[in-house]
């Protein structure tokens, strides 16, 4: 039996996991103005794991809003800031900002490796007008159980003639 867990809450034996940490910085949403963008970087969230067996992310998607679709995602670790949230992709100085980054899916995590990462996702636009605020799930196992834990920002997009909240 599958035990999924949002938010980064979990049942079951807590000796032998700790869920996935997610943070991220703003207030819940990172609005930027489209401008006739289609491609987006979503990289206002941190995720962190210290649990006692190995973690592996299975899959990243999107678990709320509409007009967005995951088209890649990756884990960079924090150094001085994060990437942050914009209307375009790749982020500006890619080579630098991504160095060192893994893709997020297949990612193996243990807590020998407590490093913190930024989750940075490729997102594109599958609409004309803007875009709701999309909040990043990730699933992942440890020790032959799935979890899932959602990202506490998410990314809307505006048109020209919209405004942030």
């Amino acid at each position: 039996m599958s035990v999924i867990a949002v938010a980064g809450c979990a049942e079951g034996d807590i000796d032998d996991y700790e869920p996935l940490k997610t943070g991220g910085t703003g207030d819940g949403v990172a609005c930027v103005a489209a401008n006739g963008a289609t491609e987006f970087t979503n990289g206002s969230n941190v995720i962190q794991y210290g649990g006692r067996k190995p973690l592996t992310i299975t899959s990243v998607d999107l678990a709320t809003g509409t007009g967005f679709r995951v088209a890649e995602a990756f884990l960079v670790p924090v150094r001085s800031e994060l990437v942050g949230s914009r209307a375009q992709w790749p982020p500006p100085d890619y080579s630098r900002v991504l160095s060192g980054a893994i893709p997020a899916e297949g990612a193996q995590l243990s807590r020998h490796g407590t490093t913190a990462y930024n989750l940075v996702v490729h997102l594109t636009r599958t609409g004309n007008g803007s875009v709701e605020p999309g909040l990043v799930r990730l699933f992942y196992t440890v020790g032959g159980h799935d979890y899932g834990s959602v990202t506490p920002v998410g990314l809307q997009a505006v048109t020209a003639t919209g405004k942030c909240p």
